[in-house]
């Protein structure tokens, strides 16, 4: 539960990789070594500086209890294996993408992945890690509670920032890169379903894991890993921007199964739990709205800099999901607020 300390070290070992990555490829001849060796300085500081935050107690010697060990392998190994499916999913298509559609749109791709991907990793994530420590000092009533409290909760944070980054691809990706990575912004628009489709069941999937549901966790997994591959075959006809809604599709179906399944088995109230995602949902579809609005608009009025209509947009964005969100979404902000001016009378 110490959260503060497990922030630092990860947020100094993140920025010691990506100083040492760009460091050593602009001056030395490693190049995608530097990567590699960038990420051994990262794990490094990071295990470093979790053992001077801890000590050394975790050395001391415990008498071994095969009961002890079963427990530990029946909660752990589901785990491994749902995170070597996970780990396909994310890696993976790749492979796929190169096989139907060749080298090039795979960097598209994989640009477009990476870029849609940063909402989901670097804010839902955080959240997700802090659940299940949390989620265990609580009755199972409780528990439901916290579920559709922080899917709420995570979807106002996260939504707007994923339909928001694929509202404003064409004019962001104009502005961040050059002529030859156009391709990017179609992909990125689509990929950016991702960001909203996986935070969704992550509550849920929390939930599981504090009741040692470990093993529906990992067929959860693998019926998303079928579903991505099945869905990449399928779509591929009709080019890589269709194929890669398939990524949306895996994601999204494997929450609503997630969602579906607490409700079913253990009886968590399905309307607090939808009105949980489709509310901040609603602010992000008037958000994108006028976005594109703008968009047309600063056209229109002979704004032809990208940086000044990604300027524009963004303001834009910004203001219609604050106002809508307050509408819509009302008591999810409230709550925000009142979490977010807790937390800095704490700092």
């Amino acid at each position: 539960m110490r959260f503060r300390e497990l922030a630092i070290a990860n947020g100094v070992a993140d920025l010691a990789y990506t100083i040492s990555a760009i460091a050593l490829a602009a001056t030395t001849d490693l190049g995608g070594q530097a990567i590699v060796l960038g990420n051994i300085l990262q794990s490094t500081i990071a295990t470093l500086l979790v053992v001077w935050f801890t000590g050394f107690g975790w050395l001391r010697r415990t008498p071994w209890r095969w009961s002890r060990v079963r427990e530990i392998v029946s909660f752990g190994v589901p785990l491994g294996f749902a995170q070597i499916f996970d780990f396909a999913t994310r890696f993976w298509d790749n492979l796929a993408f190169g096989a139907y559609f060749g080298p090039k749109v795979v960097g598209f791709y994989n640009m477009a992945y990476n870029l849609a991907d940063i909402p989901a990793v670097q804010v839902g994530e955080q959240i997700t890690g802090v659940l299940l420590p949390a989620m265990n000092g609580l009755d199972l009533e409780a528990r439901k509670a916290a579920v559709i409290r922080s899917t709420g909760l995570m979807a106002l944070v996260v939504f707007p920032l994923a339909v928001g980054l694929g509202a404003v691809a064409p004019t962001l990706i104009r502005c961040l890169l050059d002529d030859a990575w156009q391709g990017v912004a179609p992909l990125l628009v689509v990929l950016s379903v991702l960001s909203v489709a996986r935070p969704m069941g992550w509550s849920v999937g929390t939930y599981l894991a504090s009741l040692s549901r470990t093993r529906t966790i990992m067929l959860l997994d693998l019926f998303k890993l079928v579903v991505l591959f099945g869905g990449i075959a399928a779509l591929s006809p009709l080019g890589p921007v269709w194929t890669a809604a398939a990524v949306g599709i895996a994601f999204g179906g494997q929450s609503l199964v997630k969602i579906g399944l607490v409700v079913y088995t253990d009886g968590l109230p399905a309307w607090p739990l939808a009105s949980a995602v489709l509310r901040p949902l609603a602010a992000c579809v008037a958000m994108a709205a006028a976005v594109l609005g703008a968009r047309y608009g600063a056209a229109a009025l002979g704004v032809t800099a990208p940086w000044a209509s990604l300027a524009i947009e963004i303001a834009v964005g910004v203001l219609t999901y604050v106002a809508t969100a307050f509408v819509v979404a009302g008591p999810i902000v409230r709550d925000f607020l009142q979490l977010l001016r807790r937390a800095l009378k704490r700092g």
